[in-house]
Order: C-alpha cells, then structure tokens, then sequence
C-alpha cells in the first residue's frame, strides 16, 4: 500500500473516531432521561435543573485533561493514546449503565468526568494522527478529521 492510501485510510480513521468524539454534544439531550430516571427511580429529592451539572462537568475535565493527554501522546503515541481512549469512553457509557442505579454523584463520576478524559486522550490524538501524514496539508487533514467531531451529534441525537 502507498504511502498516500495509508495516510488517507489514516485520516479516515481518525474522522470515523472523531464521530464517536463528537457525542459529546447530546449531553443535553441525555441530561434530562437521565434526571427524570434518578428522580424516579433513585433519589426522589433530584431536581430536572440538576442536568446543567452533567452538560458542564464532561467539557469541564475534556478541557482541563487536553494538555496531559497531549503529552500522552507524544510518549507512547496516537495508537495507545486512541486505544486509552476508547477504553475510558466504553467504560464511562458502560459503568454509567450501572451507576445510575446508585446516585447522581456516580453519574457524574461516570458520565461526567471518565467520559470527559476519555474525550480528552482521543480528540488530540487523532488530529495529530492526521497532520503527520499530510505535512503540506495540515489544515485540510485536520479539518477533515474535525468535521466528524461536528458531526457526532447526527447520529446519537435520534437514540
């Protein structure tokens, strides 16, 4: 396989994560099944304006995680920081499952502040993943591989 074919199967990778990325955007969709559900079924006291918390904590720690993840990255490199990645989002998603049977605080553990460094360690990665290949065209590869951040709402928003 030529270099070019690798590189673009590469950002094509790189945007097809970058859609997984970009769910992070129905946060406030989610917000309010998953208060309606702790106040049903949990802790009768939780309040639906209490979703701001769950919207706010998963940027709150993609942002503040961004530079370690960077630097993640630069040691052990995209591969294992994409694979970390993954492995922290699948199991936020999946401990979510199982902590909201137990409280709003776990939910936030989960939900909130995995899902977020999980984003974190993947959403760098990818980029740089993509820029390395296409050196010359550094803006467009990165653009490409950002459009599927974006576009990550498209697809969990109608779930």
């Amino acid at each position: 396989m030529t270099f070019q074919w690798r590189g673009a199967l590469s950002v094509c990778g790189a945007f097809l994560f970058q859609l997984i990325l970009g769910t992070t955007y129905t946060d406030g969709n989610m917000g309010p099944y998953i208060m309606s559900y702790l106040h049903k079924k949990v802790d009768s006291s939780q309040l639906l304006s209490s979703t701001i918390f769950i919207a706010t904590i998963h940027p709150i720690c993609q942002g503040s995680m961004i530079i370690p993840s960077g630097y993640l990255e630069s040691k052990i490199g995209p591969r294992y920081a994409s694979f970390i990645s993954t492995i922290l989002i699948l199991g936020a998603t999946t401990l979510t499952y199982f902590t909201i049977k137990m409280s709003f605080m776990m939910v936030l553990l989960t939900y909130g502040i995995m899902f977020g460094f999980g984003v974190s360690c993947g959403y760098g990665a990818t980029i740089s993943n993509g820029v390395q290949w296409f050196p010359n065209n550094r803006g467009l590869a990165s653009g490409f591989v950002l459009a599927g951040y974006g576009l990550g709402e498209i697809g969990r928003a109608h779930v």
